[in-house]
Parts: structure tokens; C-alpha cells; sequence
């Protein structure tokens, strides 16, 4: 799955998590998003890489999840 899968950031601050896509997804675990962060389900396909630009604006905890919010790491925003 993610590895790392725990990633820290700050408040306010621009993020932008690169995923470097080793393996084909399938079914709901094809997907990956960050529910309040980055809402737009991306699919995974082998060999591409997938940009999330985000600005967390509160602090706490974020999962990285599927696309039916099956959690596969954290954000934590500090």
C-alpha cells in the first residue's frame, strides 16, 4: 500500500504530496484521495504519478483513504 503512510505538515502551508505509483489498483482500493484536504478520488495506474495540491487550514488528523474512505495512512497537520 503507501509507504511511508504517515506524513507530517502545517497549518497554512501549501502542500503538495507527490505518489509515485509502483502497482495497478483495483476495485475501491484503486483509488486514493484525503477526505477534507483533497476530495477528487485519483486512480491509481502503474508507472504514473499523482499530484495533490492542498492547503490545510485547520489542524488535526487527515486519513488517506479509497474513494469509499477505507483509511491507507494519516496527514497530520500541526
Amino acid at each position: 500500500d503507501i509507504s511511508p503512510n504517515e506524513f507530517s505538515v502545517k497549518v497554512n502551508v501549501p502542500v503538495r504530496l507527490e505518489i509515485n505509483v509502483q502497482d495497478q489498483g483495483g476495485g475501491c482500493m484503486g483509488t486514493i484521495m484525503v477526505p477534507r484536504l483533497f476530495e477528487n478520488p485519483q486512480f491509481l495506474s502503474k508507472g504514473s504519478t499523482i499530484v495533490m495540491d492542498f492547503t490545510p487550514g485547520q489542524k488535526g488528523d487527515y486519513p488517506i483513504t479509497c474513494a469509499m474512505g477505507v483509511p491507507r495512512g494519516v496527514i497530520k497537520v500541526t
